[in-house]
């Protein structure tokens, strides 16, 4: 049954894993960037990073915090940023 399932994360779709390491002193100022945007992990906000730095359109999970006011912001943010 639909209601069976268990809490947890959402499914995503189709996606395939990249490693990516970064500079230790880096790292911090990424945190602080995400968290500034509104999300919840790291994953999500270097996806839409990368997508707008290569002209596409961010998946649609890669959006801060579910229906939160940030989305709109992050948005507008990305886009002079590119």
């Amino acid at each position: 049954m639909a209601g069976d399932r268990k809490p947890g994360t959402r499914p995503k779709g189709d996606r395939r894993a990249i490693t990516l390491r970064v500079p230790r002193g880096y790292f911090d100022a990424y945190d602080q960037a995400r968290d500034a945007a509104g999300f919840k992990n790291m994953s999500d906000y270097l996806n839409a990073v990368v997508a707008r730095a290569h002209s596409l359109q961010p998946p649609a999970y890669a959006t801060p915090g579910e229906g939160d006011s940030g989305q709109q912001q992050l948005a507008l943010e990305l886009q002079a940023a590119s």
